[in-house]
């Protein structure tokens, strides 16, 4: 092997770092902490089943810059399958984020959770899907308002082991964004019990 390409694109990686930044509105966020203490956040964009937009934030030495930069240009445009194809050829504290708005249709879905299980699910984001939908990053609905099965997903999330937080992301500015801030967390309380 020609170690001296290798050698240049960590350079390269170190000193102009592909993707650095932070998605404002992600379809999923997620920071790993080494045992060094460096750190990376990690944000992104799916449409469909692809990730369309990955950013990171390294806070660490050169190494943990070009790992980063690094990751961001092998996942764009990769499935959560390939995605979870990627987290186990990195290594432990890596993990995804099972949005249901972007994957609650895959019908490989309850299959990847089960092979992400405890150690990659790292995160849980659940809203709903509306028919129709007017606009697909700010009409999301709330829990019960749509077509997606959310207790079954929340079982498989669940089954799999995951025990964190469920993040409720209502991106609604249409709707919910426009309706009284009391109002929408008491429904929100009363939705996520059934769901």
């Amino acid at each position: 092997m020609d170690f001296s390409k290798l050698k240049n694109r960590f350079i390269r990686h170190v000193n102009l770092p592909s993707n650095l930044g932070v998605i404002e509105q992600p379809a999923g966020r997620a920071v790993g902490v080494g045992q060094c203490g460096d750190s990376v956040e990690v944000t992104l964009q799916v449409n469909g089943e692809r990730i369309i937009d990955i950013r990171h934030l390294p806070r660490g030495c050169a190494f943990t810059i070009a790992c980063a930069s690094a990751m961001t240009e092998l996942a764009r445009n990769r499935t959560l399958e390939q995605a979870l194809d990627i987290c186990e050829a990195l290594g432990d504290g890596i993990g995804v984020a099972v949005d249901v708005y972007h994957v609650w249709w895959d019908p490989k879905l309850r299959q990847q959770i089960e092979r992400a299980g405890k150690k990659r699910v790292l995160a849980y984001h659940i809203c709903d899907w509306l028919v129709p939908t007017r606009d697909l990053l700010n009409d999301r609905g709330m829990m019960g308002d749509g077509v997606i099965d959310l207790p079954r997903i929340r079982g498989w999330v669940e089954g799999a082991g995951y025990d964190g937080f469920h993040e409720v992301e209502i991106f609604s500015e249409l709707d919910w964004w426009k309706r009284d801030p009391e109002d929408v967390l008491r429904t929100l309380m009363e939705r996520f019990e059934k769901t």
